[in-house]
This record gives C-alpha cells, structure tokens and sequence, in this order.
C-alpha cells in the first residue's frame, strides 16, 4: 500500500479498491498509535499523531472531492499528497516492526480498524478514515472478528 501513497496517488489513477485500501492503512496506523505503549518515545508518537491527523483531513478531503464530482479520480492537492506520502510511509515502516515484533497483535489491530470503520459505515453510510474512539478497546479485546469487506456476520479469530 506503500506503493499506492508513492506511484498511484501522484498519478491520479487510484481505483476504488486502492482507495479503500489506503483508508485501512491510514486506519490500521492510527490503531497501532492507539493500541500501543511508547515508553520513551512519546515526544516522538505524539509528533507523528499530529502529522498522522493531518493526513486524515488531507485523504477525506481527496475523497471528498471525488466524491462530490469535482475530481474525475481520487486527486491530491500539492501539500496533501505530501502529508499522505509521509504518513503512509511511516506507517508502513512502523507496521513492518510491529509483525516482526507481535505478529498476531498487528493483525488483531487491523481486524478492529476495519470492523470499527465497517460499523460506522453501517451506521451512517459512511467509509472513510477515522480517528479511533475511546472505545475501540473494546473491540480490540474481542476474540473474534467480523470479515474485512464482507456485510455477513462471518468471524475470522484473531489467535
């Protein structure tokens, strides 16, 4: 997904599969910022938080845009383009330690980013970028999980 934030965004040929799975990438970091303990580096979470909310504001406002017509494909403005590019890279960086760290919890992290966003969607119509609720620990904590991108009711575990 890395790749899709540095060659197809900039190009402007992201297609609907590719948008929503840069949502759940920008999703699945702010659950990692959520989930974890940064003992010694929270000056560090903390900044990347703050760039990490502005990517979210930037990526609504490329699908706002696509969205509302405006924008033949998914399209970034200049600055948004480059918070997006940063943040994502940076995630991609963080989640490729945290599978080398705990594997399983990564995996449970996004299970819940995507259920979390699932819900909202079905709850208002809405599927795009979040910021995570306080109570997504709850979700975090549950054993099981509904399937990424399927409405049914099936579960996948999250040993």
């Amino acid at each position: 997904m890395g790749l899709v934030a540095e060659v197809a965004l900039p190009q402007g040929v992201i297609d609907e599969k590719q948008c929503v799975k840069l949502q759940d990438l920008l999703n699945w970091g702010g659950m990692l910022m959520f989930d974890r303990k940064w003992k010694g580096q929270e000056a560090a979470a903390d900044e990347f938080k703050a760039r990490h909310y502005k990517a979210l504001h930037a990526w609504a406002a490329v699908v706002r845009r696509h969205n509302s017509g405006r924008t033949r494909g998914y399209v970034a403005k200049a600055e948004e383009l480059q918070i997006i590019r940063e943040v994502c890279g940076e995630i991609v960086a963080m989640l490729k330690e945290a599978m080398e760290l705990a594997p399983q919890r990564t995996v449970r992290e996004l299970l819940a980013a995507i259920q979390i966003v699932d819900e909202q969607r079905n709850r208002d119509g809405s599927r795009g970028v979040k910021e995570i609720s306080p109570t997504a620990r709850a979700v975090l904590n549950q054993r099981t999980y509904r399937r990424p991108g399927y409405d049914s009711q099936e579960t996948q575990k999250a040993d």
